[in-house]
């Protein structure tokens, strides 16, 4: 398999509206900036000149108010959900935010349920409800904005990458699911970093052993790609436990 280029990247957990982290990776020498959702943005955000590129995924709670939706929709800041972004001199990053949900997909039981072949139809997956927005009834409620649809899964499963960036953990986190693992091993990812869950927690997935890292609340991690499937990473800001702990 090809691999994408070197890159520095600064991965940030989740904000719940204290930019502070994001603020101060604005003048770090890094070729980009990825938020791993929730940022809970009440304006857009817009980085100075000469700040690197920002990026990011949805998170829960950004689809709690529509402030916060129109708010990140708005900021001068590329979204990787759903699809495979090449930051840097070509680092490729696949995305996927928000979080299982019930009435849509929710994968049971969480860190057993493994998905059937990359050819099934997303329908076929375990937990679907409904597989597609289009298929919705009448209008999206705006929190399924941030849910994980089996369609958009499907169609990001089929890319490559070298870095998976997610909101919810892999099944090495006891909050964690299968299917995330399924997911970065299809993509030939070599390192998973993820938010949601506040805490800093490391482990890898099911079949490959690929590298996992979840990012603490406001914590920030180095990751450093060195462009033949081996990164180096390490936390250059610990954790804000000054929120209330609602992933």
């Amino acid at each position: 398999m090809m691999r994408g280029a070197a890159a520095r990247l600064m991965l940030i957990g989740d904000p719940h509206g204290g930019l502070e982290p994001l603020q101060e990776a604005y003048r770090q020498d890094v070729d980009a900036v990825v938020v791993l959702g929730d940022l809970g943005l009440t304006e857009p955000l817009r980085p100075p000149a000469g700040a690197p590129p920002i990026c990011y995924i949805p998170g829960n709670h950004d689809a709690d108010h529509s402030i916060h939706w129109r708010s990140l929709e708005a900021s001068s800041a590329e979204s990787l959900h759903g699809r495979v972004a090449s930051l840097g001199g070509g680092c490729r990053v696949a995305g996927l935010g928000g979080v299982f949900r019930g009435r849509v997909w929710r994968p049971e039981p969480p860190a057993e349920a493994a998905l059937p072949g990359e050819d099934a139809a997303p329908a076929d997956y375990p937990g679907v409800r409904c597989p597609d927005p289009g298929q919705w009834p009448g209008e999206l409620a705006l929190r399924h904005r941030a849910s994980i649809w089996p369609q958009e899964f499907a169609a990001l499963r089929r890319q490559h990458a070298d870095l998976l960036v997610l909101h919810e953990a892999p099944a090495y986190h006891r909050y964690g699911f299968r299917v995330l693992d399924d997911l970065a091993e299809s993509l030939g990812v070599s390192l998973v970093v993820h938010g949601h869950h506040h805490g800093w927690s490391q482990g890898a997935t099911a079949t490959r052993g690929v590298p996992v890292v979840g990012v603490a609340l406001r914590g920030v991690l180095l990751a450093v790609y060195d462009g033949s499937g081996t990164w180096r990473f390490e936390r250059i800001r610990e954790s804000q436990e000054d929120s209330p702990n609602v992933p």
